[in-house]
């Protein structure tokens, strides 16, 4: 005799939810590959931009001069492009540093710290002793419940972590800047190299009349 496997109300629960995250993880991959794609798309057309009237002038003829030129310009662009995050990088740089001198905190050790970091402003959860939940008897990784919450978001007065939430902005931002551009500076790379086989790439493939 065959005997249905009967869920509890917990089991359901936990499947639902592991269901939705798992769902959730998945949108929020495609949404940054969709980013990506789109800023690889967009810095490629860029290289059709500065190149079309050098290519269109016969100034450039061989593969190898559209793929000199290209990198020239490309370097440039990066050079002017990533000025602003790494100076936003530098001084929060000079901010941690300045908060290693007069508090001894280093940046690896405490500035993500809840008592002398950035740590202080997010919420922090015991998900180490938080109570597991079991699915037929098995056990899971998953808790049973939301965890207790071992922090709040809160202001700490101390100097280490005044410094860390003033140098973190400049963080933050500088390096989602300078990742951008590096994206960007790859992609106009590889459509550097792309149009430099295809622009006198010779086809006869459309059967066309050679003049």
């Amino acid at each position: 005799m065959i005997h249905l496997v009967k869920l509890t109300e917990t089991d359901k629960r936990i499947l639902i939810t592991v269901f939705l995250v798992v769902i959730l993880v998945f949108l929020l991959i495609g949404l940054v590959v969709n980013i990506v794609r789109k800023i690889m798309a967009h810095q490629g057309r860029a290289v059709d931009t500065y190149m079309y009237d050098l290519v269109k002038a016969k100034v450039i003829t061989r593969p190898s001069e559209f793929r000199r030129i290209g990198f020239i310009k490309n370097f440039r662009m990066i050079y002017k492009n990533i000025r602003l995050p790494i100076i936003l990088l530098a001084i929060a740089f000079i901010l941690c540093l300045v908060r290693y001198i007069f508090s001894g905190n280093s940046f690896f050790a405490t500035y993500f710290s809840v008592d002398t970091g950035i740590g202080s402003l997010f919420y922090k959860w015991d998900w180490a002793n938080a109570e597991k939940a079991s699915i037929l008897g098995i056990p899971t990784i998953f808790p049973s419940q939301w965890p207790d919450a071992l922090n709040t978001p809160h202001f700490e007065g101390n100097f280490s972590s005044i410094m860390a939430y003033i140098s973190f902005p400049f963080l933050l931002v500088g390096l989602i800047l300078y990742f951008r551009h590096l994206l960007a500076f790859i992609s106009r790379s590889i459509q550097t190299i792309k149009l430099s086989r295809k622009v006198f790439q010779k086809n006869l493939s459309n059967n066309q009349n050679i003049q």
